[in-house]
């Protein structure tokens, strides 16, 4: 039998994304994007004591997830981003220009408004609200860190903007999407010459992203692509691996054990992320290869809230410090166990933080499509 080249291997994929499928990555992101405001929420109103109620450490075991949360989008967008790529700069099925455009136009279309809305609420909390302990903020709100942080260059060369920590992984998904085309192009050009620059832009974009400022406390960019890439992966099984519902288990597995002291005490944190990415991956997988339908009476539901997800990843953080902050300061919380006024001003915070997120979405991201189009026509496309 003679052996498939790469390309063949990957013709033969069915590169669609079936009900089944489409809902799935609403229920992950929907997910996801709750995880990371709660946690954020938790971490700013909850001080658990050293023996904490079982009550609290269930609370805690379930809302403190923030760091499980970017390992399931960034799969996501492995999935996805992984896929357009794949047809783009492997396969040639669809054009570079309309991969460029896409995503210039999904990121910007929000990143842009968070950076400015974000300057803005932190302006108020410098100035206004606190002007002691925020030090740090006001010395990241610069027109050079906006910059920055405008061209993914954040925990590289540039710190943070504002407040507005999320940020630090949205450059590593930007550095992701540009160096996997750039590694497709790199072994599958179409010619000599394209192989051969792709391969030193891709060089040169490693060399930049092994830069990490050293008073980041984020992960560095290159240890966390190996998280991404798996998101790729879940595209090469030809059959599924495992059942979808064993798929849903070992993320509630991983999910479920992300706080154990004995993983904490034997050091295996990153790779229990590399588990937590994995069993994203699978649980994609299957239900891919396996598009069996069922009812599901929520998909309006999972629909509606990861459709702006984008957003309430960008935009939550510097309203939510702001919030936070006048909160404590009016005696309201900290909390260190999970009393019913602990638990209704998490309820509260996150009603506040979606609902602000969602105007957000309805005034800038909502409009993404209209945007493209638009780009599209400018730049010489079509839609």
């Amino acid at each position: 039998m003679t052996a498939q080249s790469p390309i063949e291997f990957m013709r033969k994929k069915d590169f669609s994304i079936g009900p089944q499928l489409s809902n799935v990555l609403d229920v992950l992101r929907t997910i996801a994007a709750f995880m990371v405001v709660s946690w954020h929420v938790v971490s700013e109103m909850f001080v658990p004591s050293d023996h904490p109620d079982l009550p609290t450490q269930i609370f805690l075991t379930y809302t403190d997830l923030g760091g499980h949360a970017v390992v399931i989008f960034f799969v996501v967008s492995g999935f996805l981003i992984g896929k357009a790529a794949i047809q783009v700069f492997m396969l040639r099925e669809k054009s570079v220009h309309g991969f460029i455009v896409d995503r210039i136009t999904r990121i910007y279309i929000v990143l842009i408004p968070a950076l400015t809305f974000g300057f803005a609420l932190d302006y108020v909390l410098v100035h206004a609200l606190g002007p002691e302990g925020f030090d740090k903020i006001a010395g990241n709100m610069t027109i050079a860190v906006f910059l920055g942080n405008l061209f993914a260059l954040q925990t590289i060369f540039s710190p943070i903007f504002g407040s507005n920590e999320p940020l630090w992984s949205l450059s590593f998904e930007l550095w992701y999407y540009l160096m996997f085309p750039l590694g497709l192009a790199a072994c599958f050009g179409v010619a000599k010459g394209i192989r051969f620059v792709s391969a030193i832009l891709l060089v040169a974009a490693l060399a930049i992203c092994s830069n990490h400022l050293a008073s980041t406390m984020t992960p560095h960019l290159l240890k966390f692509a190996p998280l991404w890439m798996i998101g790729v992966a879940a595209w090469l099984p030809s059959k599924p691996l495992i059942p979808r519902w064993l798929g849903w288990l070992l993320l509630f597995a991983f999910l479920s054990t992300a706080h154990s002291d004995l993983l904490s005490v034997r050091g295996v944190g990153f790779a229990h992320l590399l588990g937590t990415a994995a069993s994203v991956a699978l649980l994609l997988s299957a239900y891919r290869l396996d598009p069996r339908s069922h009812s599901n009476r929520f998909r309006k539901f999972w629909k509606f809230f990861s459709g702006f997800s984008y957003s309430v990843y960008l935009y939550h953080y510097p309203v939510l410090i702001m919030l936070t902050y006048t909160l404590k300061n009016a005696g309201i919380g900290p909390y260190s166990s999970t009393t019913p006024e602990g638990i209704s001003t998490w309820i509260i915070l996150l009603l506040i933080f979606y609902l602000y997120c969602y105007i957000g979405y309805l005034a800038t991201e909502r409009h993404y499509h209209t945007l493209r189009r638009v780009v599209y026509t400018r730049f010489g496309g079509q839609t």
